[in-house]
């Protein structure tokens, strides 16, 4: 987008095999940090096979490892209002896979290996209350121009 930073890697970790989120990271690319709004926060990250999925106060952003060789796929964000609905879907035994749909259609996925099936799950009990009060306030805020 015009007039936005340009997306820089994710400080090295602090410790010698995991990240902030507290993810397995050896051997892996660095993450993507996405750009942030201003007021906006991180509130959950979720290291995938591939992509990292970022929880923030107003947004759902999934960052594809080698974004720069994807530009339609490289990083993908959604407003939380915008979000019908988010779950953690099984896969092969162990991975699993974050999809997310807005309306009637699947917008997003991100696949995680068996080791992070439970970060996937906090990941996505973290975003269910967030994206459910985003859309009461949107509807709060709809009723009073309306009315």
């Amino acid at each position: 987008m015009p007039g936005r930073a340009t997306r820089r890697p994710v400080a090295p970790s602090p410790g010698p095999s995991q990240d902030p989120a507290g993810d397995d990271v050896r051997g892996l690319p660095p993450t993507v940090e996405p750009d942030l709004e201003p007021g906006e926060e991180i509130v959950f990250v979720l290291r995938g096979i591939g992509a990292a999925m970022f929880l923030t106060s107003d947004r759902l952003i999934v960052a594809r490892d080698g974004g720069e060789r994807r530009p339609r796929s490289g990083t993908q964000s959604f407003p939380l209002e915008s979000i019908s609905h988010i779950r953690v879907e099984p896969g092969e035994r162990p991975s699993g896979r974050v999809a997310v749909w807005i309306g009637t259609q699947e917008a997003v996925s991100m696949f995680f290996d068996g080791r992070s099936a439970d970060r996937a799950k906090e990941a996505v009990a973290a975003a269910r209350p967030l994206i459910a009060r985003r859309r009461r306030e949107r509807q709060a805020i709809a009723r009073r121009v309306s009315g």
